[in-house]
């Protein structure tokens, strides 16, 4: 199975570690990309700024 692109919309550090202590855990080798901030998710969806060359996610966890 091809792994996933997933972006985690977090700003607890602590849920952060959790959620990828979780995905870990159940050997999920999915790339996660991390953003702690509401308008820098909508600046990495749009691709712009310091975003414009990431790719899109496959899935958004917020």
């Amino acid at each position: 199975m091809k792994p996933i692109h997933i972006l985690l919309v977090e700003d607890n550090e602590s849920d952060i570690l959790l959620t990828m202590d979780a995905l870990e855990e159940g050997r999920i080798s999915n790339k996660v990309s991390v953003i702690k901030d509401g308008n820098e998710a909508i600046d990495f969806l749009m691709q712009s700024g310091k975003y414009a060359e990431k790719n899109l996610p496959d899935l958004i966890d917020t």
